[in-house]
């Protein structure tokens, strides 16, 4: 059990930091009063694939779903998109 935690946790910050450099060679980074909020983005990314990655939902066609809005959501907190 261990084992497939620690598994899991290499492979969520290997797409985390896949995801970050996705993002920054498109988009641009908010500006943050606090530089502290920068490095945060990395571990949001994580923390959501982790929570993808030990959930279980039915049906399985709602598994894509859930990675498209984790990844919505990270860049609409840490990116300058929008909707439109």
């Amino acid at each position: 059990m261990i084992d497939q935690v620690f598994k899991s946790l290499a492979l969520s910050l290997m797409l985390a930091v896949s995801c970050r450099l996705f993002f920054e060679t498109l988009i641009p980074k908010r500006i943050w009063t606090y530089k502290w909020v920068e490095f945060t983005i990395l571990p949001a990314f994580a923390l959501g694939i982790m929570i993808i990655a030990f959930t279980e939902i039915l049906p399985y066609i709602f598994q894509p779903i859930r990675v498209i809005v984790v990844f919505f959501i990270v860049a609409q907190i840490y990116y300058q998109v929008s909707v439109l």
